[in-house]
């Protein structure tokens, strides 16, 4: 019976241990925008590769909760939207396929998003699928980039500008 009593008084106290870090983590919803051209012109069955405008990873969403990005424990991306700018009427069509990955300050890269083969394109804007991937030391690094890889359908004969909007659920603990 006491060893019943002491367990339980056990997984009680690691249960509210538990409660007291998760209390203690702060959510900060990131978003990040970044802009992109694939330069023509790119033949069709050709392999394609932007690397879009660097991204401050600690940006006003963390500021404004007094957070700073030293102490992400957790980062995922939760959505990805490109968004054809220019030429006016252009849609994602010319593209076959591709995969998007971050780049840190140091140049590592690790794949997070994919435009599949089977994926509608017929729009200038086109949410693509994601990878569920750990970004926190990404974010932490301070930086980041968005690249593309792309296998090009049809003949590109002008620049494609885009933009990319970024969404990340992200966990800060401000007490490390």
């Amino acid at each position: 019976m006491k060893k019943s009593f002491l367990a339980l008084a056990l997984v009680a106290a690691v249960s509210l241990a538990g409660c007291f870090e998760d209390a203690l983590v702060v959510k900060v919803p990131a978003g990040y925008s970044a802009e992109f051209t694939i330069e023509a012109p790119v033949a069709a069955g050709a392999q394609a590769r932007t690397e879009s405008s660097k991204i401050i990873t600690d940006n006003e969403d963390f500021k404004k909760l007094n957070v700073s990005v030293d102490n992400v424990e957790s980062a995922k991306l939760t959505e990805l939207v490109l968004t054809i700018s220019s030429p006016e009427g252009t849609t994602f069509e010319a593209l076959k396929s591709a995969k998007f990955s971050i780049k840190d300050a140091a140049g590592t890269e690790i794949v997070v998003a994919t435009i599949p083969e089977a994926m509608d394109k017929t729009s200038n804007t086109l949410t693509v699928e994601l990878y569920d991937e750990e970004l926190a030391a990404f974010i932490k690094s301070g930086e980041i980039s968005l690249i593309g890889d792309y296998e090009i359908l049809s003949d590109i004969t002008e620049d494609i500008r885009m933009k990319a909007d970024l969404k990340c659920d992200i966990k800060v603990n401000p007490t490390k």
